[in-house]
């Protein structure tokens, strides 16, 4: 499984539940001091090594060196979770066309990126039905 945003917040909530179940966790941010915390406390709270993985899903070509790192370290891709998100926050009128493309770009471009890089893996794996 990949967590992407996963060193705070609904992300790191979420590394953190998944690896607590025994799920082998790739845990993505763009935050290395921050990220390399988290999985430490992952695998101190769970006994459940985390892998963290920087990464900074803005940048084109992030999400493919990312997608191909989590299956060199889990051995596959089998679940994709995006937690990635915020913004610039000001003024509606002081906001400036350089911070709205900022915005879009760490909200949709990098969720659009991830799941493009990740799809050929997901339908790769297998599935089970209850």
């Amino acid at each position: 499984m990949l967590v992407a945003g996963a060193s705070a917040g609904i992300g790191l909530a979420t590394a953190r539940l998944l690896a607590s179940e025994g799920a082998r966790v790739a845990m993505a941010s763009r935050s290395v001091p921050a990220l390399a915390t988290a999985a430490e406390a992952i695998a101190r709270e769970t006994g459940n090594a985390a892998v963290p993985l920087a990464a900074d899903l803005t940048v084109a070509g992030e999400a493919d060196r990312l997608v191909t790192a989590t299956i060199a370290a889990l051995g596959g891709l089998d679940s994709l979770i995006d937690c990635v998100g915020g913004s610039v926050r000001s003024a509606f009128e002081a906001l400036s066309d350089e911070d709205w493309l900022a915005n879009y770009t760490f909200n949709v471009l990098s969720a659009v990126r991830l799941v493009r890089a990740a799809l050929p893996a997901l339908r790769k794996a297998p599935t089970r039905r209850s």
